[in-house]
Order: structure tokens, then C-alpha cells, then sequence
């Protein structure tokens, strides 16, 4: 079914929602309104109106995650008055801007605020003001007035890039970042390390999306390159006690080459990850990926 949005030929989209009964799921992401401006939205159940956000000063906002909080907090990015690009935000019934990374010499540069634990610790990716390079970030609460300070997460090696793409409630981050030899690799944060995690027997670059728990084990989707150079939908399995091996290939539908897999939660005791497909068309087409 549609979400209402804030009129019949206004765009909105959807990024994330609460685990809840139906009819008490909280779902954020971002909605046209009448003037023309994309704002974060927050739909309080699948048959409400979105609720308008706000801005941090700009005519653009978009929220991204949710927590699972009985007061949920949201968070996302906003364009800011007077400055380019955008900046992160925590909404817990006001918008307040996350710190950036290292204001250099030019001020305050992007940042991206993408998935929030239910201890409030928030995850995403900033430039750096002094070097220029964008980096996966760790906001945590200080417990003082709603503040919030900033960690650099660094990338794997000696690459330049990274980001942070997902947060548990273990504090487990997930993400990609650059390498030292120009790849791209999805990596897993415990215990203040980043570790890589392989890619398909032949690819080279992947990317991880999401993380959950189901049962005993945990899961990390994403994606990753093929020996021939597709990218398919892959998961990362870890039971109990043990650390992550080689994905999954989660394949693509019939005739279609690439694939992948954006997030995953347990449903019923069962893993379950949701995503896109190709199909013979060229289209994609939205897919549940079971059975792993």
C-alpha cells in the first residue's frame, strides 16, 4: 500500500522503520511539499499524514534511521542557511545539528547522519574540513543537554574514503571504505577495530549495508563484486562465538545480472533482507532475499 504523502502528484519515499505491530510501525524518509522543497517526514503509522520535520535553516531535509526508542530518535541531513551541502541532525522532537568533522581553515563541511541504535549512538559519514576526504563517523551522546560529540572511524589501510552505512544496539558498525589498492570493501567495527569483510571468490569491491541478529547468529548484507564482475546481493554470516567468513551469493532474479541487499532483520525468528534485483529488461525490481 502508498503512504500518504502531501499531495497526489508530490513525490516521497520511505528509508526506515520501527520494529512494531502494523498498525503501530513509525516510518521515516522524506516527502515533497507544495513549495517545491524535498523535507524530512515522520509517518506515525501506515495510514497517517507525514508529519513535516523540519530544516536546519535550508529548504531541503531528508531523515534517514530511526531507533526502536519508545520516544524514537531520528536521524538524517539537512541543507543549512547561507552554506553548501549538507549537515547531519538528530530529531528527538526538535532538529539539532550533529557536529561536523574538523572545521578546517573553510568552516563546517558534509555531513551524513544514517542509522541510530536504541542508546542513541548514530552512525554515518563526514568530510574531513582539513583534508577533504570523507570518512565513516560515530556520534555518541555525552548525556549533557542532548550533545553529542564526534569520532573519526578512519578507513581500512591506507584508503582515503569511508563510510558508515548501519549501528546495532552491540554497537557493531557496518560500512565500506577505500583501500590502500583503490577497491572498495565492506568492513565490520567490534571493539573499536575495523575489520574487512572478503568479497565473492574473484571480486574485488563490496559494500555492507545492514546488520542484525536473529537467534545466535549475526547477519551483515550488502554487496559484492563477482568474478565476472557483476555485483550481486551477498550476506555475512557469524554464529555465536565466531567471526565472519565468505558471503553468500544471494544471486538476482531470473535473466537479471546484478542484485542487492539494503537491509535485514529478523522476522519471525527467521533472517530476512530486503533489495533490488535486475531482471532480462534491464529493470529492477524490488526483492526479499529468505532461505540463508
Amino acid at each position: 500500500m502508498a503512504l500518504q504523502s502531501f499531495g497526489a502528484n508530490l513525490n516521497s519515499f520511505a528509508n526506515d522503520l520501527t520494529n512494531a505491530s502494523l498498525n503501530q510501525v513509525k516510518i521515516v524518509g522524506s516527502a515533497e511539499d507544495s513549495s517545491g522543497a524535498t523535507v524530512a517526514v515522520l509517518w506515525n503509522n501506515i495510514s497517517s499524514a507525514p508529519i513535516t520535520l523540519g530544516t536546519l535553516g535550508g529548504f531541503n531535509s531528508y531523515a534517514y534511521g530511526i531507533n526502536n526508542a519508545p520516544t524514537p530518535l531520528i536521524v538524517g541531513a539537512s541543507e543549512i542557511d547561507g552554506s553548501p551541502g549538507l549537515r547531519a541532525f538528530v530529531y528527538n522532537g526538535t532538529m539539532t545539528q550533529l557536529p561536523s568533522l574538523n572545521a578546517g581553515l573553510l568552516g563546517e563541511k558534509e555531513a551524513i547522519a544514517i542509522s541510530v541504535n536504541l542508546s542513541g549512538e548514530i552512525v554515518g559519514y563526514a568530510e574531513n574540513g582539513n583534508t577533504g576526504d570523507t570518512h565513516a563517523v560515530l556520534w555518541t551522546p555525552t548525556g549533557l543537554l542532548g550533545a553529542y560529540v564526534i569520532h573519526d572511524l578512519g578507513t581500512l589501510g591506507t584508503g582515503f574514503n569511508s563510510l558508515a552505512n548501519d549501528i546495532n544496539d552491540s554497537r557493531t558498525i557496518v560500512g565500506a571504505s577505500e583501500t590502500g589498492n583503490g577497491n572498495i570493501e565492506a568492513f565490520v567495527r567490534q571493539t573499536n577495530t575495523n575489520s574487512s569483510l572478503a568479497s565473492l571468490v574473484g571480486g574485488s569491491n563490496s559494500t555492507a549495508e545492514a546488520i542484525t541478529i536473529s537467534g545466535t547468529t549475526t547477519y551483515v548484507v550488502g554487496q559484492s563484486e563477482t568474478a565476472t564482475g557483476s555485483a550481486h546481493a551477498v550476506v555475512w554470516k557469524a554464529p555465536s562465538g565466531t567471526t565472519f567468513g565468505l558471503p553468500t551469493d544471494l544471486g538476482a532474479l531470473s535473466g537479471g545480472l546484478k542484485s542487492t541487499a539494503i537491509d535485514v532483520a529478523s522476522v519471525g525468528g527467521t533472517a530476512t533482507a530486503v533489495g533490488g534485483s535486475q531482471i532480462s529488461t534491464g529493470a529492477v525490481h524490488a526483492v526479499k532475499f529468505t532461505g540463508f
